[in-house]
């Protein structure tokens, strides 16, 4: 949708099974299987680093907006949050 946004003369959306991408259909995983979220991986060995886990804790906290300001369509709110306990979990 991002590249769409920004190229809109020259491509069309294409639906699939009737759903043309927007965010809400996007965001709750109507249209599919051309939509996906975005993850990082992250070892417990690095999430323990400060620096690597300062960015991870980071990216965490900012994902949602950075998303919006490129054109993506963030996850819920809550999905970050519980992906920040995760994290914290794991690398103790």
């Amino acid at each position: 949708m991002a590249y769409y946004e920004a190229n809109q003369d020259k491509l069309k959306l294409v639906a699939v099974d009737g759903v043309l991408p927007n965010m809400e259909t996007v965001k709750t995983g109507v249209y599919k299987p051309l939509s996906r979220p975005l993850f990082i991986y992250v070892s417990k060995e690095s999430g323990v680093k400060p620096e690597v886990n300062a960015f991870v804790k980071f990216y965490l906290q900012n994902a949602a907006e950075v998303a919006k300001t490129v054109g993506y369509v963030p996850l819920p709110e809550a999905d970050y949050k519980a992906s920040i306990k995760k994290f914290e979990a794991f690398v103790k």
